[in-house]
């Protein structure tokens, strides 16, 4: 995406390619695919700052336990690790298709994917530009149906060698079109912040990997020190609270503008996007420069 100051453009990329690259950059047998975090069983030597190794074990949805140095909960709005933080519930407030709907929609959703065609076709009834026509050739299966949620985020969101990714950590609504992108932002701090961890423990980045809880012969290398991987999450979430607490505001309000009922606030938003509005007078969030993972 073009930076305010550049001619603004947009670039997509279909997710499943996107994930596939980061997947193929990984060493084998590092990613356990069908299982998710059901709960975090405990933290040992979170708050200290001095040596020692700590670390966090975690059991998942398929039984198994695992332990290493810290928990990186990139587990979505709902995520089981943010709840183990005590982080309060993400906010709901619309559905994406841009139609206000009441508390008893969002609990009832439609049962069928034919129920959430007819819905979606209902919202955009008489829309222009084909609106209507591309959702009725839409596969009725391929349409979802979710909550849009935000929780703002201020300052750490992670507690001892605990911390949280992504939507997890930060879910903001879709008018900026920013989600995926910070929660790219967060895995390139983060990976450097612990990066720098490792390699000031002398050991190689990388070499150190949760393990499952059941005999595998050779020991793993030492982890760092849970204070030291403390400090770093800290250091982290700092980071990105900077970051992307300004968005996810930036982008309730944004959707609040663009979907208030009240004629007058429309009549003058529609005024002002037909005469004046440029895509840059909203991008100047992107341009915005991460770092890059040190080699």
């Amino acid at each position: 995406m073009g930076g305010a100051t550049a001619a603004a453009h947009f670039r997509g990329v279909r997710r499943a390619a996107l994930l596939q690259a980061l997947y193929d950059r990984l060493p084998p047998d590092v990613v356990c695919f069908d299982t998710g975090v059901e709960e975090v069983l405990g933290e040992q030597g979170a708050a200290s700052t001095g040596g020692g190794g700590g670390g966090v074990t975690v059991r998942l949805a398929d039984g198994r336990t695992v332990r290493g140095s810290c928990l990186v909960g990139a587990d979505g709005v709902r995520s089981a690790v943010a709840r183990h933080l005590q982080l309060p519930a993400a906010n709901s407030y619309y559905w994406y298709t841009c139609f206000n709907a009441d508390e008893a929609a969002a609990e009832a959703p439609p049962a069928t994917p034919e129920a959430r065609q007819a819905v979606a076709l209902a919202a955009v009834k008489g829309w222009a530009w084909s609106v209507e026509e591309c959702i009725r050739r839409t596969p009725p299966e391929d349409i979802t149906w979710s909550r849009i949620s935000d929780r703002w985020t201020a300052g750490a969101f992670g507690r001892g060698v605990v911390t949280l990714a992504g939507d997890a950590a930060h879910p903001m609504t879709p008018n900026l079109g920013q989600g995926g992108c910070v929660a790219l932002e967060d895995a390139v701090v983060l990976g450097r912040s612990l990066g720098q961890l490792a390699a000031a423990a002398g050991q190689r980045a990388g070499s150190y990997r949760p393990t499952l809880q059941q005999p595998t012969g050779q020991a793993a290398a030492a982890p760092p020190a849970a204070g030291a991987v403390a400090a770093a999450l800290r250091a982290y979430e700092a980071e990105r609270s900077r970051r992307c607490l300004p968005l996810t505001v930036r982008s309730n309000l944004m959707g609040q503008a663009l979907q208030i009922p009240l004629a007058p606030v429309v009549a003058v938003r529609n005024a002002f996007v037909k005469a004046a509005f440029q895509p840059g007078h909203f991008l100047d969030h992107t341009a915005y420069d991460c770092g890059r993972l040190q080699q």
